[in-house]
Formats: structure tokens, C-alpha cells, sequence
């Protein structure tokens, strides 16, 4: 989240908070499923995006 809020205040994106990002367990032991949404400035209202992470 402090990337993104990094990005924001450089004016990339607008209107992001905390509740915009949902972290979760993936199916694997060591995985991870990072749910966020992110609303780009001067483009599309939000973009969803859903990151899977593996090791």
C-alpha cells in the first residue's frame, strides 16, 4: 500500500485507500492473492487487478 500511495501523491492515480487492497491465503501453503483496485488519472474509472504470488 505505500507504493501505491507513493504513486498517488506523484498524481499516477486518485481516490486509492486502504480497503481498495484485499490480501488473502492463496491454495498453496505458501502462496499469497493480492486483490486490488486502482483508478488511474485521466484513463478508465478503476481498474481491478488480482495478483497471484507463489514461492
Amino acid at each position: 500500500m505505500g507504493y501505491l500511495n507513493e504513486i498517488q501523491a506523484n498524481g499516477g492515480i486518485q481516490n486509492f485507500v486502504a480497503d481498495d487492497v484485499v490480501v488473502e491465503a492463496g491454495e498453496a501453503i505458501n502462496a499469497v492473492v493480492i486483490t486490488l483496485a486502482i483508478q488511474p488519472v485521466a484513463a478508465v474509472e478503476k481498474i481491478y487487478i488480482t495478483a497471484t504470488l507463489t514461492d
